[in-house]
């Protein structure tokens, strides 16, 4: 497998595991994988420095919303992992989305 395409399988790999909620030691023994090779390709796709500007698909874009003032009500997020976060109405909305980036970088 060309290293490229290693790549590509470790992103998917770690994208299934934080979506699965189970600990590295028991995801990797569900699926077979040594959990120091996980380790290693974790470091090492965390080490890689984040793309500029915006990737179509990636479903991990901040999409600027209007909401009504009259409509306002607490705004409800569900991220990756189970997360959640009520944004309170009239919250910073850079303050917000430094947030949400901060997490993302988790």
């Amino acid at each position: 497998m060309a290293d490229m395409g290693k790549r590509e399988v470790w992103v998917r790999r770690m994208s299934a595991w934080a979506r699965s909620g189970l600990s590295r030691r028991a995801w990797c023994g569900k699926h077979g994988l040594n959990v120091h090779t996980f380790d290693y390709w974790r470091r090492r796709l965390r080490a890689e420095p984040k793309p500029r500007g915006r990737r179509r698909g990636s479903g991990r874009d901040l999409v600027p919303i209007m909401v009504a003032p009259a409509l306002a009500a607490a705004v409800e997020l569900r991220l990756s992992g189970g997360l959640q976060l009520s944004i309170p109405p009239g919250a910073d909305p850079a303050q917000v989305a430094a947030l949400v980036r901060a997490l993302q970088a988790c």
